[in-house]
């Protein structure tokens, strides 16, 4: 009765953090900060973002505070992060709308994140142009 009982339970517990994880809802991780850091900006939360952000990412959400911290249509599509230590660097792969508004392009995107007072934050961020060098 017992076993039965325990394997319910490790069953529930697996498929809670399977869909955490799908969903980037674990912000413990640079993976969850990264996925909900782009959330926040793509549904023009900047001021939420903020929170998120540390160094040259709070200049940069700061910025865009100041023009206006307009929405924009993303689609996350995976993000893969390298972490040593207190440091982790995250490649986030978009789907974004093509400007002619027929169909969508793939854009990569560097985050760099800190370990701040065992909370990740996003330290700096850029368009991955590591891409547009090759053509």
């Amino acid at each position: 009765m017992y076993r039965g009982a325990l394997v319910v339970i490790l069953l529930f517990a697996a498929g809670f953090s399977l869909v955490s994880y799908l969903y980037g809802k674990n912000d413990k991780t640079p993976e969850g900060v990264t996925k909900k850091f782009v959330r926040m900006l793509a549904d023009g939360e900047c001021e939420s973002a903020l929170e998120y952000s540390t160094g040259k990412a709070t200049e940069m959400v700061s910025g865009s505070i100041e023009m206006g911290c307009e929405p924009y249509e993303t689609k996350i599509i995976d993000v893969a992060c390298t972490t040593v230590l207190d440091s982790s660097t995250c490649v986030c792969t978009e789907n974004r709308p093509a400007d002619n508004k027929e169909g969508f392009y793939e854009m990569k995107f560097i985050f760099d994140l800190v370990r701040v007072k065992e909370q990740w934050k996003v330290y700096y961020y850029a368009k991955d142009i590591s891409e547009l060098e090759k053509e």
